[in-house]
């Protein structure tokens, strides 16, 4: 019985963490992003459309990653991110790493041009993200980079699924 509890406890660190739950709403843009370019239903559109919520989970967590470990300092005292304590740099480091790397290797299944619309958010992100420098950090950057980072995950993903179609 304490095993089932320590493994519950040890997702809801890592949901906590990772703030899993926004990562996956924030995939919905890139879902919306493949469905608007689809214009017949069968298997293999749902299995793209699968495969693009499966890069946008792994790539917007891997940027999660990042930001947490960039910003942990600060958002360690906002009450919605009291989580962030819970991992080590290292595992932050890990997560940003193996999420990239499945993120770049699903949208390669989708489209390889898709990698180059990964790489480009992977940017942003970091630059988001950055210590000091970051658009976070800056008056009304963090605002702007909010407005315009799903519009691109949108277009990012009606390129990506529309350029190759079956």
């Amino acid at each position: 019985m304490i095993i089932p509890i320590l493994m519950i406890e040890t997702a809801r660190k890592y949901l906590k963490a990772f703030r899993l739950g926004e990562v996956f709403v924030l995939t919905g843009f890139c879902l919306i992003g493949g469905v608007f370019s689809v214009d017949r239903i069968d298997i293999n559109i749902a299995f793209r459309l699968f495969l693009i919520l499966w890069m946008a989970f792994f790539l917007l967590g891997s940027l999660y990653a990042f930001n947490a470990l960039c910003g942990r300092q600060y958002d360690i005292h906002n009450e919605r991110l009291h989580g962030l304590d819970k991992i080590s740099n290292k595992e932050y480091i890990v997560f940003f790493v193996i999420f990239l790397v499945l993120s770049i290797v699903s949208g390669y299944f989708l489209n390889e041009y898709t990698i180059y619309f990964i790489l480009t958010l992977t940017v942003l992100g970091i630059i988001y993200s950055l210590p000091g420098i970051g658009l976070k950090n800056i008056p009304f950057g963090g605002t702007a980079f909010h407005f315009f980072f799903p519009d691109y995950h949108v277009q990012c993903c009606i390129y990506g699924f529309s350029a190759n179609r079956i």
